[in-house]
């Protein structure tokens, strides 16, 4: 019996206990819905290879672009006892340097600023960093996880190729969970 999609499910069901009630619409989204991207996000990255913490660094280092309100929800998760000291948030702007983007592990992109989008993903493209968008087309603008709601359900489509190429590789278990994986 795979025990993992329950497992995950189990995971992000106890980080949305802390989800209690829906706000104002961020960037599109319900304030739930952004907690449940940050809190996937935060999951994926125990089911990814390759994806260390920097030597520089003692705790995990996720960036967040140009988003206070999820930058302050993921701050609020990574101070919940699974987190504590594991994780840190990072605020990533689009005039940000190389030198900024370099200790982070992942980059959570909660809204679409297409000529922002683009030229961060250039910035990154040499670096191994898990791209995490939040709406419809990051994948095809270069992100590599792109968490979404479908039918009601929050999910997850992931460009496998792209990543593997950033030397980041997917573990099966999670690219069997996704509602969509590109190779």
């Amino acid at each position: 019996m795979n025990l993992l999609p329950i497992a995950l499910r189990l995971a992000i069901s106890s980080l949305l206990a802390f989800a209690v009630a829906v706000g104002p619409p961020v960037h599109g989204q319900t304030v739930e819905q952004d907690r449940v991207v940050v809190a996937m996000t935060v999951q994926m990255l125990s089911f990814i290879e390759n994806v260390e913490s920097s030597p520089a660094a003692d705790r995990v280092a996720i960036g967040v672009f140009e988003d206070e309100s999820l930058l302050a929800l993921l701050e609020s998760l990574l101070e919940s006892q699974a987190y504590a000291g594991k994780y840190r948030a990072v605020l990533i702007r689009s005039d940000s340097s190389l030198e900024e983007f370099q200790p982070l592990q992942a980059l959570l992109f909660g809204d679409e600023k297409r000529d922002e989008l683009s030229d961060t993903i250039r910035k990154t493209i040499d670096l191994p960093i898990l791209l995490v968008g939040s709406f419809e087309g990051f994948l095809e603008q270069g992100g590599m996880v792109n968490i979404i709601r479908r039918q009601n359900r929050m999910t997850f489509e992931v460009d496998a190729g792209r990543a593997k190429r950033r030397g980041i590789e997917f573990r099966a278990r999670l690219l069997r969970l996704a509602n969509r994986v590109i190779e």
